[in-house]
């Protein structure tokens, strides 16, 4: 394989929410990378504060291997991403799995790093390899 195997790290965490540490979890994934005899291997690709109608142009642009999810999941089965006014706004299962299904070609991990996620994990596993 001569491409690298891009990381796409999403992170948000919207203003009326409780702070979350989600820079101190993308420097973990970085310094573990970095550690690694392979580490020439992965390219770390991040975006925070990550809204809702960012998520579809950042996949298309990024085209990423594996996604990783950091922030926070609601008790309706959702990811809480941002709106325009940094707020949050949920993004059902439902969605979720609909974005993925269609941008799934390069994608074969996808890592939810939030509450109430367990569903959302089961779901997109009908839909990434």
């Amino acid at each position: 394989m001569t491409d690298k195997i891009k990381i796409l790290f999403l992170a948000s965490n919207p203003t009326d929410t409780g702070a979350l540490r989600l820079g101190e979890e993308s420097r973990q994934i970085d310094e573990r990378l970095q550690m690694g005899s392979e580490r020439d291997r992965f390219q770390l690709l991040q975006h925070h504060a990550v809204r809702v109608t960012d998520l579809q142009h950042i996949m298309l642009r990024h085209q990423p291997h594996i996604v990783h999810f950091c922030g926070h999941g609601g008790p309706g089965n959702e990811l809480i991403l941002e709106n325009q006014e940094g707020t949050s706004h949920a993004v059902s299962k439902k969605a979720l799995t609909s974005l993925f299904e269609i941008l799934n070609d390069n994608i074969k991990v996808v890592v939810l790093n939030a509450c109430f996620s367990k569903l959302q994990a089961k779901a997109l596993h009908g839909v990434i390899d």
